[in-house]
């Protein structure tokens, strides 16, 4: 009856890389997938198309879940209900280079329809969905839609609203033609394309002719006595063979065990790649081929990585690395050419410098990697002095600052000596791109409030918090933390290693923290909407008011909820809210009238929330 493709309920975790959950038909909720009960989900290239189901979400129904796309087309599927492509109730949607086209609804929100959740969309495409209007049904709804094509339009930045020219909808094919708006329209801070343009809108992008293609030798150090790996990059629209040809100094570096240590086609075993090397005198001779129905695309990629073993006499110095644009072969009597696909490409020479090494990690300068090291990088984090902090061998990720993500590395490598930083390997960790949300809720617990996660992956992290009042506090826990209190704001530093999912514990407080920033594994993941911690019922605003005014209350669980508006005399004015409420921030305006619909003398009245935890009263004041 639920989920006629995928059905996952109770604190599960649910991904999929490629798949496709098509032609499915659920009964009830989510014709494609229903999520319930704090699921996640993320799927990344996949497709969910053609689906129906004779309630909600004829693609996914989401009910207190979490849904992440990444590159994912939902489309062509139908709900009998409402939410063509997607519902979600009480739920948070990040929708990355989503291409949402073809859906129907019988009611509204052919597209999206929500309820009391949150909606990111970006890089992404809304079009040609039908049903009663509008297609984005977003009630109660926080929605951040940036960068998209959204028919009808939406104000936000980098939004158009322009058909995206579909190659053939009526047959399924979504994909760009030329001329598209959506070409070239994306997030220009979010990169490129593999065509090495910026980034398109939707789930496919538009492959543009006129890159450069280039083969790229690196610029690496290493020390004498260790091994090296030389990660050649290469730039090619659909690459299927290759052969190179470089000089090194053989008195210097030596071809190491397992010389090709990955290429690009390692990964594909139905490519059925065959490579092959030599090395005669300083030139290095490797040819690697593949099927051609599994070319690849890069665009300034590592194409593949060679090992070396330094000599343990080489001088200190550069080292270069110089391509050759052609050998004799000997046993052919021909010139063979370095190639891409037989094309003579633009290349650019690398080298390697040999210096001492760096212990990459030791701040502390004592000759060793330790718990000491992680400890003072979270001291710096949050701004405490360290008696010897060396900066320079503290990004251990290679990407340009320090955070408690570095610290999080350093412990690994204490508990696995073997463990390699990124900055010593040929991939470094480059800054964030979009980022996935993590779940945080405060619970109380004796005389303190403790930070629980609720949100896997979570390795290390920096937050926040603004105190109730300025008096000093004591944060612990069982994770590796530093913090510094300045006034009511608290900064924390902290490497998550605590089975138990808290973070850490708060005391000197009669109310919990408001965290107003964090950043967990380096930006990669940030804080999503937190649920409230106590029932609470806000003075109404504006107050005096004129003719209308908000009331706001707060519900940290599901709960049967009344609220109503009494005269001084205890007699009801007006029923403003009745009924079964979801957890989370909720208001509703009064606009001065009475039940019947008649404007009510000026003077002061009372507003009573009932929950099935007790009742909450205030007063408010009507000057006509």
């Amino acid at each position: 009856m639920y989920g006629g493709g995928i059905a996952a309920a109770q604190h599960v975790m649910v991904q999929t890389f490629g798949a496709a959950v098509n032609g499915n038909h659920a009964g009830m909720q989510g014709g494609g997938i229903a999520l319930y009960d704090s699921v996640n989900l993320s799927m990344e290239m996949s497709n969910v198309r053609r689906n129906t189901s004779s309630g909600d979400g004829g693609g996914i129904f989401a009910n207190v879940a979490e849904v992440h796309t990444f590159r994912t087309v939902i489309a062509d599927n139908n709900a009998q209900g409402v939410g063509g492509a997607m519902r979600s109730d009480s739920a948070h949607v990040n929708l990355q280079y989503a291409t949402i086209a073809g859906n129907s609804s019988m009611t509204r929100g052919s597209a999206l329809s929500t309820l009391w959740s949150s909606v990111q969309v970006y890089n992404s495409i809304i079009w040609g969905n039908s049903g009663p209007s509008p297609d984005l049904d977003l009630a109660s709804t926080d929605a951040q839609i940036t960068y998209s094509d959204i028919q009808g339009g939406w104000a936000d930045q980098g939004n158009i609203a322009a058909d995206p020219m579909f190659e053939n909808p009526a047959n399924g094919a979504y994909n760009l033609t030329m001329g598209s708006p959506c070409i070239d329209a994306g997030d220009p801070a979010a990169g490129y394309d593999q065509d090495g343009t910026r980034v398109d809108m939707g789930a496919v992008f538009f492959w543009q002719e006129g890159m450069q293609k280039r083969l790229v030798l690196p610029h690496v150090n290493a020390e004498p006595g260790s091994e090296v790996l030389v990660d050649i990059k290469a730039t090619h629209p659909g690459l299927v063979s290759t052969d190179l040809f470089f000089t090194i100094d053989s008195n210097v570096f030596t071809p190491a065990e397992n010389f090709i240590r990955w290429h690009v086609f390692e990964d594909t075993p139905a490519a059925q790649s065959e490579v092959f090397w030599t090395i005669s005198g300083d030139t290095v001779k490797i040819s690697l081929a593949t099927n051609t129905e599994y070319p690849a695309y890069l665009n300034g990629s590592p194409l593949m990585t060679l090992a070396f073993n330094v000599n343990p006499e080489a001088d200190y110095g550069w080292y270069s690395l110089n391509w050759l644009q052609s050998v004799w072969k000997p046993e052919t009597q021909e010139w063979v050419y370095t190639n891409l696909n037989e094309e003579q490409v633009y290349m650019e020479w690398g080298g390697i410098e040999l210096q001492q090494s760096i212990l990459w990690g030791d701040v502390t300068m004592d000759a060793t990697v330790s718990g000491a090291d992680a400890s003072a990088i979270l001291r710096h984090v949050v701004g405490l002095p360290n008696p010897t902090f060396y900066r320079e061998v503290a990004d251990v990720t290679g990407n340009g600052w320090v955070s408690s993500f570095d610290a999080a590395l350093v412990l690994r490598k204490v508990l696995y000596p073997w463990f390699q930083f990124p900055v010593e390997g040929p991939r470094k960790l480059t800054a964030a791109g979009t980022a996935s949300f993590a779940s945080l809720s405060w619970e109380r617990d004796g005389s303190g409030w403790v930070l629980r996660s609720n949100t896997a992956g979570i390795e290390a992290g920096e937050l926040t918090l603004t105190l109730p009042g300025g008096a000093p506090v004591t944060i612990t826990g069982d994770n590796a933390l530093a913090y510094r209190q300045d006034g009511t704001s608290v900064q924390i530093a902290l490497v998550n290693s605590a089975a138990s999912g808290i973070l850490f514990r708060v005391d000197g407080v009669t109310s919990a923290p408001t965290i107003s920033t964090a950043s967990f594994n380096e930006g990669s993941m940030t804080l999503a909407p937190m649920l409230p911690t106590a029932f609470a019922l806000d003075q109404n605003a504006p107050n005096p008011f004129n003719p209308s005014t908000t009331i706001r209350f707060a519900l940290p669980e599901a709960s049967q909820v009344s609220l109503v508006v009494y005269d001084l005399n205890g007699r009801a004015i007006r029923t403003l809210a009745t009924g079964a409420f979801q957890p989370g921030n909720h208001s509703v305006v009064w606009d001065g009238m009475d039940a019947n619909g008649r404007e009510v003398a000026s003077g002061t009245y009372v507003y009573r929330l009932t929950t099935e935890k007790g009742s909450f009263v205030k007063r408010m004041t009507l000057a006509r």
